[in-house]
């Protein structure tokens, strides 16, 4: 009678089973590494340039840079730049802070709106949040806000 062959030591060679795990780990983690470079790319792309513009013009208006502001207006508003101007003032005026929300962006070709939440401290110190939408177009390749045809909210 022969002795039965040894049996293989904890941790030894890997099963099938385990390497089919393994496997599915690796291809999972694969599909995923690559969703997320693709919606990076996308952000860049597609949110990005009407973020920067919508924060570009905004900050210069919390500045008081009203020409710098007035220049990067779309080409429809540049014509009456100073009530567009005064208009998206009085949204965000004597508030504590303003920012504009990077995930708020919606474009559509073209078209797109920024939303950008303003803090008001009210007496009973709580603070109450505004979210404003700042609509945009892109002119010439280049991205411009446009609040003069009424559908700043």
């Amino acid at each position: 009678m022969e002795p039965a062959p040894p049996s293989p030591p904890p941790g030894g060679e890997p099963t099938r089973r385990s390497k089919a795990w393994l496997v599915t780990l690796l291809a999972v983690l694969g599909v995923a590494l690559l969703a997320a470079i693709g919606g990076t790319i996308l952000f860049v792309d597609r949110t990005l340039p009407p973020y920067d513009a919508a924060e570009d013009f905004l900050h210069d208006l919390v500045r008081n840079r009203r020409a710098e502001a007035a220049a990067r207006l779309c080409e429809r508003d540049r014509a009456n730049a100073d009530a567009v101007l005064e208009r998206v003032a009085r949204t965000f005026f004597g508030h504590d802070s303003l920012v504009v929300n990077a995930l708020g962006v919606d474009r559509d070709g073209s078209t797109a709106t920024v939303e950008y939440n303003v803090d008001i401290d009210r007496d009973d110190d709580n603070v109450d949040n505004i979210t404003h939408e700042l609509p945009l177009v892109e002119e010439d390749g280049e991205w411009r806000p446009c609040p003069g045809g009424g559908t700043l909210r």
